[in-house]
């Protein structure tokens, strides 16, 4: 099974005896991820924060009369998260005491939500999105507020989109 950070996947599963008892199915997961049967349905959930990679949960089979017990194993995998941001334009002439504005897409292969910032401001200038979280391949709007006053010269602002979810983020310059 491949599941992202912060949802779920499942799995049949079937399990049978040559007596005839009932079987119970119980699973164990490693940290990071939780399992629980509903019926033969094995429903398994990965963190929001659970690193990527590959995992093993357990299940095990037991007949309710016997004891006795068999196990198998599920893998799931993880993948790395791909976050992209960029900016169109990628660079603004901004005259002091004005202000600029740029459109900005973000998108992740999660899926998830992302929520756009600004760092390395310089002192009183100020950004702003709109609108400061946005869906997986959508745009948002930045506008930049320069102050009157400001040293004429080149400046270079990270635009950062993190997902809401995971809290990973990835930047681009403006």
């Amino acid at each position: 099974l491949t599941i992202y950070p912060g949802s779920s996947g499942s799995s049949s599963i079937s399990a049978s005896t040559n007596y005839p008892y009932s079987l119970s199915l119980s699973c164990s997961a490693p940290s990071g991820l939780s399992c629980n049967f509903v019926g033969d349905i094995l429903y398994i959930s990965v963190g929001s924060h659970t690193s990527p990679g590959t995992y093993t949960v357990t299940v095990t089979a037991t007949d309710t009369t016997t004891g006795n017990s068999a196990s198998t194993s599920v893998s799931v995998s993880v993948p790395s998260e791909s976050i992209s941001v960029s900016a169109s334009p990628s660079s603004l002439t901004i005259y002091p005491g004005s202000s600029g504005s740029s459109s900005i897409s973000a998108s992740t292969n999660y899926g998830y939500s992302l929520s756009l910032s600004c760092s390395n401001l310089p002192s009183g200038w100020s950004c702003n999105f709109n609108p400061s979280t946005i869906s997986s391949g959508s745009s948002s709007t930045l506008y930049i507020n320069v102050p009157s006053g400001t040293t004429a010269g080149s400046y270079t602002i990270n635009v950062i989109a993190t997902d809401t979810v995971t809290g990973r983020s990835s930047s681009s310059t403006i």
